[in-house]
């Protein structure tokens, strides 16, 4: 049996969803120009999901297991698309393929990786101020410090950890997404809805008065909201805690937020049905070569006692990045 070569990062049949007879229109950001092509061809990286053993051979098992989510997932896209009521069975398939969705893509090795880097520069610096920096580091001190400054000091997870990390990371965000409350939001344009090669977006509700709620968004409770484009008609809200499951018409409103967020949280792909929309939606988000900021920023919280050793270092969402 042959082993899968070309990995999707976004699921073929989810990146079918934005189509239009067969083609996707996809704003490339790193080249800053938009093509047309199929799903086939979109969002595919080479043994991204493979693990390398401890022959060097590439083992693409998870691949597989990823497709079977995926085939699990998909009925569940159609039902909801068709306003159907979820089986707590069906809410968990799509729970599980969220999870990994938000952990499989090069986004999320970029968070990875900045993570790793970051880290790694605060214990650098901390050791570059010590007396005996000259004897711990084989390169001066002074050149370290440059190199540190200069910004261009950068780590790499190997594959097998950011595979490793996708299949510890991914279980807890389904949790999450399980016990969420679920709006889906429909629309009966067929190009409403836009996606990107990092679709989950942060949306806040519009400011309304406390006693109004957030009915609006069949949601209970004024706290942001993390959007999912489920297809270019259908979008899913979630937010909250009690497992609730909605259909509500989108407002025009409502579709430029969710977009404008989307576009916004790109790694490096956006993907619509229409050409004049989606460079309408790059426009204004301002998306182009150089555009990207690191999405993390690693901080250090010195302990009371003053004992360096004790320090927290805390990893967090760069402030302003993606807005």
């Amino acid at each position: 049996m042959s082993k899968p070569k070309r990995h999707h990062y976004l699921p073929q049949f989810y990146l079918e969803g934005f189509s239009y007879d067969g083609r996707l229109v996809v704003f490339d950001e790193p080249r800053n120009r938009v093509r047309v092509e199929s799903s086939l061809n979109t969002a595919v990286r080479g043994h991204y999901y493979s693990f390398v053993d401890a022959t060097g051979s590439k083992v693409a098992e998870v691949e597989s297991d990823l497709a079977r989510i995926e085939s699990r997932a998909k009925p569940v896209f159609q039902a909801l698309s068709a306003r159907q009521a979820l089986s707590l069975q069906e809410r968990y398939y799509l729970a599980v393929f969220l999870g990994f969705l938000a952990c499989r893509t090069p986004a999320f090795e970029r968070s990875i990786n900045e993570t790793i880097t970051g880290r790694a520069e605060v214990v650098l610096r901390k050791n570059l101020e010590q007396p005996n920096a000259d004897e711990l580091f084989g390169t001066p001190p002074a050149e370290l410090t440059a190199l540190l400054d200069s910004g261009q000091f950068a780590l790499e997870t190997h594959p097998n950890d950011r595979i490793s990390q996708m299949i510890d990371r991914a279980p807890e965000l389904g949790k999450d997404f399980f016990v969420s409350d679920w709006t889906v939001l429909h629309t009966d344009e067929r190009n409403a809805f836009v996606t990107s090669d990092s679709p989950f977006a942060i949306v806040y509700p519009d400011p309304v008065p406390e006693d109004a709620g957030f009915q609006r968004y069949g949601i209970a409770s004024p706290e942001v909201i993390t959007s999912f484009p489920l297809s270019s008609r259908e979008c899913l809200l979630m937010a909250g805690a009690r497992g609730t499951l909605t259909h509500s018409p989108a407002t025009k409103g409502q579709v430029r937020r969710i977009n404008l967020a989307t576009v916004v949280e790109a790694e490096g792909l956006v993907v619509a049905r229409d050409e004049a929309h989606l460079r309408s939606l790059v426009r204004r988000g301002g998306l182009g070569p150089g555009r990207q900021r690191p999405r993390l920023s690693v901080e250090e919280f010195p302990h009371p006692s003053g004992d360096p050793a004790r320090s927290i270092l805390a990893t967090g969402r760069k402030r302003g990045s993606r807005e």
